[in-house]
């Protein structure tokens, strides 16, 4: 488990950080699945753009063969260029917390 002290950027709150995270994670999982933009909390989020055949057929790897890890790996780091900059300023902690709530909540539907 991850310090709850080292999952914070200077000046933004651990609420705000969880809804980022859950706001990135329902547009690559729950929006793909259900081809369509689910409500935020952000409410100047921005859809994200991914390659979603690549998403989708990622998750039904996942749910053939349960390798969560490549799951994650592929939809994350491979399904577009948003990744790369998301995680730029990002913390090993932080990446950890968000690694944590994408694959609990979102790869368990």
């Amino acid at each position: 488990m991850v310090a709850s002290t080292d999952l914070l950027k200077p000046g933004i709150s651990r609420a705000r950080q969880l809804a980022e995270s859950d706001d990135i994670a329902s547009n690559l999982v729950i929006d793909t699945l259900l081809e369509f933009t689910t409500h935020k909390m952000a409410a100047r989020f921005r859809p994200l753009k991914v390659d979603r055949a690549m998403v989708k057929e990622s998750l039904q790897k996942y749910r053939q063969n349960g390798d969560i890890e490549c799951a994650y790996e592929k939809i994350v780091f491979c399904a577009g260029d948003w990744g790369r900059y998301y995680f730029l300023n990002k913390s090993k902690a932080q990446l950890a917390a968000f690694k944590e709530h994408v694959s609990y909540f979102h790869f368990h539907l």
